[in-house]
């Protein structure tokens, strides 16, 4: 187990020090909670990792311990995908357009002026992610 969460840390750690420049996304965002928590159908207990902020900071991609959960404009749930159910994971797109992230094959959510290193970060963390939740 504790090899098992030092893991987890060492792979948010990584993920932080790549996007550290980047001020759409936001590490354990503490901030505004209740307004996130509710656009996102989270509760005050989940562990909440990193927030890609798009649409004044009501609808992005929050990624948690247990899961994504990606909120689009004019739509009231949020697609959530646990890490245990991700089989496959791909990147797609360029600099100028955005980056699209495709999860299981089906396009879930875009980063915006977000260099290809940086999604390549995410896409690394997703992956990873979904290893450890398979083996525990």
């Amino acid at each position: 187990m504790l090899n098992d969460y030092i893991s987890k840390e060492m792979d948010i750690r990584s993920l932080r020090v790549k996007l550290f420049d980047n001020d759409k996304f936001v590490f354990r965002p503490i901030w505004y909670e209740s307004k996130l928590e509710a656009s996102h159908n989270i509760s005050a207990e989940d562990s909440k990792i990193i927030y890609y902020n798009r649409w004044l900071k009501k609808k992005g991609t929050l990624f948690t311990h247990k899961d994504i959960r990606v909120t689009r404009m004019f739509v009231k749930a949020p697609k959530i995908i646990p890490y245990k159910d991700i089989t496959d994971v791909e990147i797609k797109g360029n600099i100028v357009s955005g980056y699209r992230l495709h999860i299981n094959n089906r396009y879930l959510t875009s980063f915006s002026r977000t260099e290809k290193e940086k999604v390549e970060q995410i896409k690394k963390f997703i992956v990873n992610r979904s290893i450890y939740s398979k083996t525990s």
